[in-house]
């Protein structure tokens, strides 16, 4: 990862010697230095799992565009880009890459152009483990047309994927340009709101008879 990205995602709070209102009383016995109120700050961080498939249709340079608008975030790509196993039944291709972490990015795209999706849920959990809390901001740029093995694709597999997404309080970003605004919001601290896609929404409103 030779390209290095400088910047921030979202704001966390952190202990201070000083504040108005003492929210870490504890500290009174643990900490020397007493720091029991809060103080916001940027904080430098996210996870970023882009869907690469053919469904998307973006180009490599749309994704490093996206790549760029989360400075200091870990940042996914995936798309499968054939249905050739191993005789102990995992991928025989790569089907998932690491774009960008701890400041720094690749220069070039791993693939030239997206197929099927395959490992939606498998590459958002794999994503999950580089999350390092409940807060930070984690977002997840896909139509949300969800295919498992062969690119086939079933309403209970897309189900299992948004109940993922809901319970982990993954944003959505439908495409390229919604994730580049949301990802320039969350840079400067700003509340960002998720946005499914039409195809995300019918599919929970038919599973559970409410949009989410």
């Amino acid at each position: 990862m030779p390209t290095v990205l400088s910047g921030y995602m979202g704001k966390k709070r952190v202990a201070s010697i000083s504040g108005k209102s003492p929210r870490r009383l504890h500290r009174l016995l643990t900490d020397p230095e007493r720091r029991v109120f809060d103080r916001t700050v940027r904080g430098k961080g996210g996870v970023v799992v882009f869907d690469g498939s053919g469904s998307m249709r973006v180009s490599p340079a749309e994704v490093k565009r996206v790549v760029e608008s989360a400075p200091g975030a870990t940042v996914f790509v995936y798309t499968t880009q054939d249905n050739k196993v191993n005789e102990d039944g995992t991928a025989k291709n790569p089907n998932c890459w690491l774009l960008a972490h701890k400041g720094r990015m690749i220069d070039e795209m791993p693939y030239e152009t997206g197929r099927g999706n395959g490992v939606d849920l498998p590459a958002l959990r794999h994503a999950m483990t580089y999350r390092h809390r409940s807060t930070t901001p984690f977002v997840w740029v896909s139509d949300g047309q969800v295919t498992g093995w062969g690119d086939m694709n079933t309403d209970e597999m897309a189900m299992d994927t948004y109940r993922y997404v809901v319970k982990n309080n993954i944003l959505v970003a439908p495409d390229v340009e919604s994730a580049i605004t949301m990802l320039n919001k969350l840079t400067v601290g700003e509340q960002v709101k998720t946005q499914w896609s039409p195809y995300m929404k019918q599919v929970w409103k038919t599973a559970m008879g409410t949009l989410p």
